[in-house]
This record gives structure tokens, sequence and C-alpha cells, in this order.
């Protein structure tokens, strides 16, 4: 094998890899849901962190755009808080895909004159997720805090 196909395949596996830890991520984070172990929200990230960080398995950030400091500075905050405890970070770089697996299915309800009252839309600007009780742990979590490291970006499938 010669120098450029061996890089290749690496470059195939490390698709590959990517690509799984992907699948993984959105198991877990949708396991995670049903189990109701996600804290969504900067605000609401930051005092569940600060009360029981011991709690969090993963905290998942949207890529902050350049143009939005405001959240840039945010996410470096809740960032350098999870690293100082030991709370692995990782970027999602699709937001659509992420608010799609973790989004408000709840009913529309209705309003007084049959009108849908639309719920207010949830803030996907950080999502905490908790670890699974010790009996319900399963493969998935092992899985992805195996092969995640600090501030990976990763592609969600969907």
């Amino acid at each position: 094998m010669t120098l450029p196909d061996k890089e290749q395949a690496n470059n195939m596996q490390n698709k590959k890899v990517e690509k799984s830890l992907g699948d993984t991520l959105a198991k877990v984070m949708v396991r995670a849901k049903a189990e109701d172990r996600v804290t969504s929200g900067v605000f609401e990230c930051a005092s569940y962190l600060e009360s029981y960080p011991d709690l969090v398995m993963l905290c998942l950030l949207p890529e902050a755009t350049p143009d939005d400091i405001a959240a840039s500075i945010q996410h470096k905050l809740i960032e350098a808080y999870c690293l100082e405890n030991d709370i692995q970070v990782a970027k999602i770089n699709n937001c659509e895909k992420f608010i799609s697996l973790l989004g408000n299915d709840t009913p529309q309800q209705k309003s007084a004159n049959d009108n849908p009252v639309m719920s207010p839309s949830l803030d996907f600007s950080c999502v905490l997720i908790g670890w699974p009780p010790k009996e319900k742990s399963n493969k998935h979590e092992n899985r992805l805090m195996e092969q995640i490291w600090p501030n990976q970006i990763i592609d969600l499938p969907i």
C-alpha cells in the first residue's frame, strides 16, 4: 500500500467513525429525551450545572455563528465550566438536525376560539444530557463517552 492509499484508507475510516459517532449521539439524545434527562437553554443549563455538575454526562453546543458575539461568549463560559468539572463538550454542526431530534413534540393547544396556539420554541443554544441511572446504562452511552473528545464537531444523521 502506498502512502496516498494509506492516507485515503485512514480518511475513510475517520469518516466512518464520525458517522457512527453521530448515530450513537442521536440514539443517546433520543433516549435521554424519553427519560427526561435533557436540559436545554443557556440559563437553565447554567443553573443545572451550578447545582448538579456530577449528574451531567455531556454538554452539546451548536456551532455559533461568528457574527453572534453574545452566543459565542455564553458558549465559552458554559464550555469552560464544563471542562472544569470534567464534563465532555461536543459541538453540533447542523442546528436543524439537532432541533429535530430534541424538538418540542407536544400537541398544539387550542385557544378559546379554536385557533391553535403555538407553544414557545425551546432554546437549544445549549443542551445538557444527564447520566442514565446505573441500572439503565447501555452500550450507546458507554460507546459515546469512549469515542468523544473535547470540542469535537459531530455531524448528526437524519
